[in-house]
């Protein structure tokens, strides 16, 4: 059974074929409380390659990705951020223009098996909804191959590689950057 979060604005739902068998799957817009916030970096900080060593040890600093305060006190979100039922996943776009946006999809239970539709919506709703021209995402190469083989399954291209911009573990690790246009991907190469 899963849990989904009460007073929050449901953006899709998705029926995902997980192992345990079929699984409706709720998607909400992330409410940036400090009780959301905490929830999400208790649960992410568990995995040592969501985040560098300062991120998952600070609070503040993992705050200070998702939310900024201007100069007269106003706190912003530093991008949309939407949660899986009651934080299995979560993206974050991130790096929004006009045009573009950078996705990151993680699912804090460590799974991705069944989960390929529930991802292809999140991306078709941002699409439809912003209006994206495309969206992007990274994963570094200490990530493991079921990761950057679930982003090559939504059809996202592989765009070329940035050299040694990741610390983790003691050593800099290269990263590889993908996309997908909004066309290829709402004319049936992804869904």
């Amino acid at each position: 059974m899963t849990e989904t979060l009460t007073n929050q604005e449901l953006l899709l739902s998705v029926v995902c074929d997980e192992p345990e068998g079929k699984i409706k799957r709720n998607v909400y817009v992330m409410e940036l409380t400090p009780e959301n916030i905490r929830k999400f970096w208790e649960k992410a900080r568990k995995y040592k390659w969501l985040f560098n060593e300062q991120l998952r040890g600070d609070f503040n600093k993992f705050l200070g990705c998702f939310v900024e305060q201007d100069s007269a006190g106003n706190i912003t979100a530093r991008g949309l951020n939407w949660v899986v039922d009651d934080f299995v996943g979560v993206l974050n776009l991130t790096n929004i223009t006009d045009s573009e946006a950078t996705a990151h999809i993680s699912f804090l239970d460590g799974r991705i098996r069944g989960r390929k539709d529930l991802a292809i919506e999140m991306l078709k709703y941002a699409f439809v909804t912003y209006g994206f021209h495309r969206i992007n995402t990274a994963t570094p190469l200490f990530d493991k191959l079921a990761t950057i083989n679930f982003i090559k399954s939504l059809n996202f291209v592989p765009e070329g590689r940035k050299r040694k911009c990741v610390f983790y573990n003691g050593e800099w690790w290269d990263e590889l950057h993908f996309g997908i246009l909004k066309e290829e991907f709402l004319n049936g190469s992804s869904a």
